[in-house]
């Protein structure tokens, strides 16, 4: 679903992917930034430091949501998910919730739960 540039990429670059994926789910660029973890805001994507935080937060919440993907009919579907299910594996915060409060360790996390889920293992 997105695209990565290299890890010196454009502003243009990263603000385009940026655009695509809260695109793809509906909300507002600035929504998508805080829904993942961060709180850059546009004007700072100039940063190459910020750049390459966003790109490989875009990357991990990619793999994510590619996992959980084929749980739901659509992309809003999967984006209600992510912002509104209180998941019991993680004393009932959003996956949201733990991306905002852990950052790529919540994120890795949610990646292995959703994981060990399609493999049968219920936690």
């Amino acid at each position: 679903m997105f695209k990565y540039a290299k890890k010196n990429a454009s502003h243009e670059r990263v603000s385009e992917s940026l655009n695509e994926s809260a695109k793809a789910y509906s909300t507002s660029t600035t929504s998508f930034l805080h829904a993942i973890g961060l709180s850059i805001v546009l004007e700072e994507l100039e940063e190459p430091n910020n750049q390459t935080l966003v790109l490989k937060r875009l990357s991990e919440i990619d793999s994510l949501m590619s996992t959980v993907r084929p749980w739901f009919t659509s992309d809003s579907e999967c984006w209600s998910w992510f912002m509104k299910e209180q998941l019991e594996a993680f004393s009932r915060l959003t996956p949201s919730e733990i991306a905002r409060r852990y950052q790529g360790r919540g994120i890795s996390a949610l990646y292995e739960w959703a994981e060990e889920r399609e493999s049968g293992s219920f936690q």
